[in-house]
């Protein structure tokens, strides 16, 4: 349907005679300037002559048709098709020719009206085939148009203000004259499926022949925002954790660094006790307080290798597990026998049955296998006085040839009730309150064995009743590992007959006498240097079997004192053993490529020691 009032303002607007007819001849419209070219006598009349005329034929219209006053005119009319089939008769054209334009102007609009009939449906296409939503509405909000894509979005709309908050669509539609700068807003919405929708709405104005008209776009953000949301949590997870890295690594170098500090004066204190240990004691008070200091030092020092065992244990359970052979029947063994001191003293007793194979050999993380176990047990001792602690291991051999290891842990301790299972998983919680100490521990293991079983591909589970007991079971499937011959050792000289010279090397003066005496009870010649430099001149003199060399030392440190000694002996003639407070891997590894042949932490004890001499001899 052409818009009449397209061509009323097409009439209208322009500037020399003219007039639209439709082909009854019925006056559409005509304009100011040919209503005076006629003084507005019967103009209706003439044009309707005039169009008969025109019917018939096209061309010049005779003037007599318009009256004899116009003769100086040379008047025209012109049949125009439009898309519906209208058509405009215009009458113009003086003699002068000053209007010659206007057929072509009318030409063109024929011209545009037939293609805004094409546009149309064109653009009823573009915006159906527009992802976002598309709605038209008119200077009170009504809504003259809608797309696919909005329906799917919003349904059915009927005005604006269903779509925009109050305060936005008496902002934006309060003065419609004035509006013509885009506007964007965003809202919250709810779907017809009842789906909570994020929706970015743009309005701009534009005009018709009707007047001002909105065009309001409307994008679906909702999974965007989703998605926004999701990279900002992973970001800021990244943040945090980047942050608990950093926390981590902090707290590894603080625990390095108070292990260097606590150890170093332990290994004086211990070594000292030993030492007196070996003279004996008449006055029984003395011995008294002898046992007492003995017992405080290895339990200061069991505290501080607890507290590293804990971070070295984070550690591996954050980097790739290496693939080593074990026994774990005899690694389950060694627990027990480091345990048994502890178990006297805590009143339990401590037990170890076995069924299966009594002795295999697995493959896997030895290191994380054994803190498990020691970790099941230290707990299992810690809660439990005057009471019974057994550890049943099952080796079994599976169709796949792989090994089961079945390691069940019971006591008869204070024990706790299950609700609190998943609390307990939690690191630094026990069975009351978070850092609560009960019974000499904070219960630390228990988290770290169920991410290391996890870790090793195993199941944890737990049982426990209040007053009676508790039981931890681990059941994992390791591959089995090739049968390990046995070395043959030979005869193990005994206590005072080493004979080894050996220096020692320590700027600490207390550390560096007590391990020399120890040495020197074990039949060692020792001699002794307070620092990097002093040794280098020792060396230099030769004769040493053994040097036993301090890492931490001012001004040349054992490491640079190593790598000096062997610039100049790359024969390598006496053996280089260092001595450190730290546990730091990268630190051993330091040592060990500096040509040091081992790295033994202090404090170290006289039966370390003598075992480590022993190894040497054998050697």
């Amino acid at each position: 349907m052409v818009d009449l009032k397209l061509v009323e303002a097409f009439v209208q607007v322009q500037n020399y005679p003219c007039a639209v007819l439709q082909p009854n001849c019925t006056v559409i419209s005509f304009n100011s300037e040919f209503k005076q070219l006629f003084d507005g006598v019967f103009v209706d009349d003439r044009l309707k002559s005039a169009a008969r005329h025109a019917a018939r034929t096209s061309g010049s219209v005779p003037a007599s048709l318009l009256g004899k006053d116009h003769e100086r005119h040379s008047a025209s009319l012109t049949a125009l098709h439009l898309a519906d089939s209208h058509l405009i008769y215009l009458q113009v054209r003086p003699r002068d020719n000053h209007f010659s334009k206007i057929t072509q102007g009318l030409t063109n609009l024929n011209e545009s009206v037939s293609r805004g009939a094409r546009h149309s449906v064109t653009l009823q296409q573009v915006l159906e085939a527009t992802a976002d939503g598309v709605l038209i509405c008119n200077v009170d909000g009504k809504v003259l148009e809608t797309n696919k894509a909005c329906k799917d979005i919003l349904g059915e709309v009927k005005h604006i203000s269903s779509l925009l908050p109050e305060y936005s669509f008496k902002a934006i539609f309060a003065n419609p004259d004035r509006q013509s700068k885009l506007t964007s807003v965003r809202i919250a919405k709810t779907s017809p499926a009842g789906q909570e929708l994020t929706l970015d709405v743009r309005i701009g104005q534009s005009r018709s022949v009707d007047g001002a008209i909105y065009v309001v776009l409307i994008a679906d953000r909702t999974d965007r925002t989703r998605l926004e949301q999701a990279m900002k949590q992973a970001k800021d997870a990244n943040a945090n954790a980047q942050q608990a890295s950093a926390r981590d690594a902090a707290k590894s170098r603080f625990l390095s660094t108070m292990s260097h500090e606590i150890r170093t004066p332990l290994h004086g204190v211990i070594s000292a006790l030993e030492l007196m240990d070996l003279h004996g004691f008449e006055d029984q008070e003395l011995r008294a307080l002898h046992k007492i200091a003995t017992t405080a030092s290895e339990e200061a020092l069991h505290q501080v290798n607890r507290a590293l065992d804990f971070t070295k244990f984070e550690a591996r359970l954050q980097s790739d597990s290496p693939v080593e052979t074990f026994d774990p029947a005899e690694l389950v063994k060694s627990v027990i026998d480091q345990m048994k001191a502890f178990a006297v003293r805590r009143g339990n007793t401590l037990t170890l049955s076995q069924t299966g194979l009594l002795s295999a050999n697995a493959v896997g993380d030895q290191y994380l296998f054994h803190q498990i176990v020691q970790n099941l047990i230290g707990n299992a001792l810690k809660f439990t006085s005057n009471g019974m602690v057994n550890a049943h291991l099952g080796i079994f051999t599976l169709d796949d040839g792989r090994l089961r290891l079945d390691l069940d842990i019971s006591d008869t301790g204070v024990g706790f009730d299950m609700s609190q299972k998943e609390r307990l998983l939690k690191e630094f919680e026990t069975g009351k309150e978070k850092f609560t100490k009960i019974e000499d521990g904070a219960g630390i293991g228990l988290s770290l064995v169920n991410r290391a079983v996890i870790r090793m591909g195993g199941v944890l589970s737990i049982d426990s009743v209040p007053g009676r007991g508790s039981s931890f079971r681990v059941i994992m499937d390791l591959g089995a590992g090739a049968s390990r011959a046995k070395a043959d050792l030979a005869p193990r000289p005994a206590l005072g007959s080493f004979g080894l010279s050996v220096l020692v090397v320590d700027d600490n003066m207390v550390n560096r006498s007590m391990l020399a005496r120890i040495l020197t009870l074990l039949g060692c010649k020792v001699s002794e240097a307070e620092s990097g430099k002093q040794a280098l001149t020792l060396l230099a003199a030769g004769g040493f079997d053994l040097v036993f060399m301090d890492i931490s030392m001012p001004d040349m440190n054992g490491i640079e004192a190593t790598q000096a000694y062997f610039r100049s002996n790359p024969t390598k003639p006496a053996r280089i053993v260092g001595l450190t407070a730290h546990v730091d891997k990268a630190i051993r590894d330091s040592c060990l490529e500096a040509n040091m042949d081992d790295v033994l932490s202090k404090p170290l004890k006289r039966a370390s020691l003598e075992d480590y001499l022993k190894s040497v001899m054998v050697k």
